[in-house]
C-alpha cells in the first residue's frame, strides 16, 4: 500500500507536480491531511482520491482523461492529455 502522496509521485515529473500541489492545496483545506493519512494501490486510485478535479486549475477533463488512461497497466506516457496551460496550483 502506498499514500496518496506516494502514488502521485508515480506519475511522470510535469504531471506528478500539479497532482501533488492540487493534493496539497486540497490538504491545507481539510481537517486531517489525506496524503499521510490515507493509501492507494495504484496511480490511478491516488489521482482519483487526492483532490476534486474540478476545483484545480487543469480541470476535470483534464484529470479524467488521465485517470482513464491511468486505468491501464501498458500506459504510454505520450497517450497522456497535453497539460494546459493555466498557473500549477498554489498551496
Amino acid at each position: 500500500m502506498l499514500s496518496i502522496e506516494e502514488g502521485l509521485l508515480g506519475l511522470p515529473p510535469a504531471y506528478r507536480d500539479r497532482a501533488l500541489a492540487n493534493l496539497y492545496k486540497a490538504d491545507s483545506k481539510r481537517k486531517h491531511r489525506k496524503a499521510a493519512t490515507e493509501t492507494t494501490t495504484s496511480v490511478a486510485y491516488a489521482v482519483d482520491l487526492g483532490f476534486t478535479w474540478c476545483e484545480t486549475p487543469e480541470g476535470s477533463l483534464f484529470w479524467s482523461k488521465m485517470n482513464d488512461i491511468l486505468d491501464y497497466d501498458d500506459y504510454k506516457v505520450e497517450d497522456f492529455p497535453e497539460i494546459p496551460k493555466v498557473p500549477i496550483a498554489e498551496y
